[in-house]
């Protein structure tokens, strides 16, 4: 048999990995579609998408089991999955329907998945490894695959059938963990008193510092892979290793820096900007070859940032049951940073 929170915390990481998979093939579309939007609008279509998600998976989580939520969710991705196989990459509309049903499918899974996971003994760390791990995984796998030689259809083809085993595995799951409906908070996430209900200010608050921290990790798994890549003579393993290795940070940061060790924070954010900073300063400024190293740098910085920060607010949001309400605001991080800089670079 298996646990209802390893299973859980399992799906919750392979759909993140497969939402990340198009970033190693972003330039191959804006090339067959000849828009430069293109990446933009994918990107932006996912992240609407999972807002919509999350918010239907927060209402069914009131009357269904939350398990058996992340199921709906994971095969809903995997028909999503289905579609990118068979687009080919000049068809941009196509690509987009695909996008949206995956994003619709990513927002189903976090919401839910996150209730589980962080209530059980992993926490929020969980989520955050959960979330980030699985992106990163993601996008560095995608290209590895693409510089083995397999087709963007092929990569997806080997998302789809990761998904569909994790909705064999469900089969696996203990006797009623999949059954049984869920309690009537859970759609906060942890029941707590009512003399602790957020204020509308702190829940701003912490939408906020996920919208950030979302608006760095979008940009560096969207427009910006693209770019590093150009530079690398349009090599898919660097957009995936830019994209992979910042959302890894992102996840592992949250191990290196303990929740008990709040003094550490700032100190830790602190050096991370600065040598993100530093980072996009010789990237802009340098040749090629240096301009790839001080991006991919810059990158693992502000995405270790970014994880510290996401980290702190599904702790504090968790505790207040406002983990839901806080993701679905912050998912807006992955839609307005991408289309803004599009628009900065082609207007």
């Amino acid at each position: 048999m298996v646990s209802r929170t390893g299973w859980t915390a399992t799906a919750l990481t392979v759909v993140g990995a497969f939402s990340a998979l198009p970033s190693a093939f972003y330039t191959h579309i804006v090339s067959a579609t000849g828009t430069p939007w293109a990446t933009a609008l994918l990107f932006s279509g996912h992240g609407l998408a999972s807002i919509g998600g999350m918010t239907v998976a927060a209402r069914a989580a009131r009357r269904r089991s939350l398990v058996a939520i992340v199921v709906v969710g994971v095969v809903l991705d995997a028909a999503g999955a289905a579609l990118l196989v068979i687009a080919p990459l000049d068809q941009l509309g196509v690509l987009l329907a695909a996008r949206v049903v995956c994003g619709a499918a990513l927002g189903v899974v976090v919401a839910a998945a996150s209730l589980v996971v962080v209530s059980s003994r992993a926490g929020s760390a969980g989520v955050t490894a959960a979330v980030f791990g699985g992106v990163g995984l993601g996008s560095l796998s995608a290209g590895l695959l693409a510089a083995a030689g397999l087709s963007a259809s092929q990569v997806f083809l080997v998302g789809a059938l990761a998904l569909a085993a994790v909705v064999a595995a469900a089969a696996l799951l203990t006797p009623g963990d999949a059954g049984s409906a869920a309690p009537a908070a859970s759609a906060s996430t942890i029941a707590v008193p009512v003399s602790v209900t957020p204020s509308a200010g702190r829940v701003v608050t912490l939408a906020a510092a996920v919208f950030a921290a979302n608006g760095i990790l979008a940009l560096f798994t969207s427009t910006l892979p693209g770019e590093i890549a150009r530079l690398a003579g349009g090599a898919s393993l660097v957009a995936g290793l830019s994209a992979g290795t910042v959302m890894l940070s992102a996840g592992a940061a949250r191990l290196l820096v303990g929740a008990g060790r709040a003094r550490r924070l700032p100190t830790a954010l602190a050096v991370l900007l600065a040598i993100g900073a530093g980072g996009i300063v010789a990237a802009v400024a340098g040749p090629a070859p240096i301009a790839i190293a001080a991006a991919l740098v810059a990158g693992i910085a502000l995405g270790a940032a970014a994880g510290l920060v996401y980290d702190l607010a599904v702790r504090r949001s968790a505790a207040v049951g406002a983990l839901v309400t806080v993701q679905r605001a912050g998912q807006l991080g992955l839609v307005v940073p991408p289309v803004l800089m599009t628009a900065a670079v082609t207007l």
